[in-house]
């Protein structure tokens, strides 16, 4: 991998994150929040939605090529599975707990429960047994698909692609034999759906290993960037205006935006640029993995807080909206540099190591 590739790959996680953070900073079609304002409805459809829907999906596609990158046999997934343990399960094992406490302390702050979501975890924890509570933070929550870390689906279905990257191994060298074949059989297989195995997510993770990996034929695939760029921005009209709404479409509008970021980077990007030369985009793209792991429920706190200097109308929850994802980078980039610097080992092993 060149520098410009690994610098390319830094600064798009960065951009993915800011995107998963615009999701969560979304204001709800409630009474009390942005129930009937239009305005506020398509700006969040347009960031959170058709822009953010490609922030995870490009998470799980770089996290592919890099498993499989110098993989020559299975012995080296192996090898990439062990390195996983520390850098993947182990920060998930460490930050699942962060929303439950995070949680039982401000519940016991009235003036600051206001600003969360939910509640109720100090009782939870008080008549719950541990195995109750293990599986709610791990695995499942009481009425929801997810641990009551709801954000760390991402880690959960990477985790268990990692298990089973052996049987993965064999199936790629099968798609490595014609690519574009290969790309057109894992967005079909992505449109399936089966209740213990994250299809969409292994397909996203596979997808990035066969677009982006030197090996093998050239897909010999070739668009102008601006004709993706258009469709794009047309599939996305469409998905807002609920003109079409499928899973098929959905998995064709992201394929459409994966490629367009991609490319656009290149467009806007010089390839003499080097990510070291500017500071403070780095000092950002080093703590994208932290601002993942750490983001709910603070996030929370930080657009809500935004809304109460304006009062209860459209301007305010835009403007917190379009700010709180920036501020709480902000926030949150200096809390990781303050704890790095405090707790080098600590932190060191709550981010497996970055």
């Amino acid at each position: 991998m060149t520098q410009y590739q690994s610098d390319k790959i830094k600064i798009i996680s960065f951009l993915s994150i800011i995107l998963v953070l615009y999701i969560h900073s979304s204001f709800h079609d409630y009474p009390h929040e942005i129930q009937g304002m239009l305005f506020n409805h398509y700006l969040q459809v347009t960031i959170s939605q058709c822009l953010g829907q490609c922030a995870v999906p490009m998470f799980f596609a770089i996290s592919g090529y890099l498993f499989f990158l110098g993989v020559k046999g299975v012995d080296d997934v192996w090898k990439k599975m062990n390195k996983r343990v520390w850098t993947i399960l182990m920060p998930f094992l460490i930050a699942a707990w962060f929303l439950p406490l995070f949680y039982i302390v401000i519940e016991n702050i009235p003036v600051a429960a206001i600003f969360m979501n939910g509640g109720g975890f100090t009782e939870q924890f008080t008549w719950k047994n541990w195995a109750n509570i293990v599986e709610a933070v791990y695995i499942e929550a009481p009425y929801s698909p997810s641990p009551w870390g709801f954000h760390l689906w991402f880690m959960q279905d990477l985790i268990i692609i990692i298990i089973i990257s052996p049987l993965l191994f064999y199936l790629r060298k099968a798609l490595f034999l014609n690519k574009l074949a290969g790309v057109m059989i894992l967005l079909f297989v992505s449109a399936l759906s089966l209740s213990f195995i994250p299809l969409r997510s292994i397909c996203w993770f596979m997808l990035g290993d066969l677009c982006l990996s030197k090996e093998g034929k050239s897909l010999n695939f070739k668009m102008d960037i601006g004709v993706i760029v258009f469709l794009f921005v047309i599939l996305c009209i469409c998905q807002a205006s609920f003109v079409i709404s499928n899973s098929v479409f959905t998995i064709l509008t992201t394929a459409c935006g994966l490629v367009a970021l991609w490319k656009c980077y290149d467009l806007v990007v010089s390839s003499s640029f080097i990510l070291k030369e500017h500071k403070w985009l780095l000092l950002a793209c080093n703590y994208t993995f932290f601002i993942y792991l750490y983001h709910e429920p603070t996030l929370n706190i930080v657009r809500k807080l935004l809304v109460v200097p304006f009062g209860h109308n459209c301007l305010s929850f835009a403007i917190s909206y379009l700010l709180s994802p920036w501020i709480f980078t902000i926030i949150w980039v200096g809390v990781g540099v303050c704890l790095k610097r405090m707790i080098p080992k600590v932190y060191g092993i709550c981010v497996g190591g970055r």
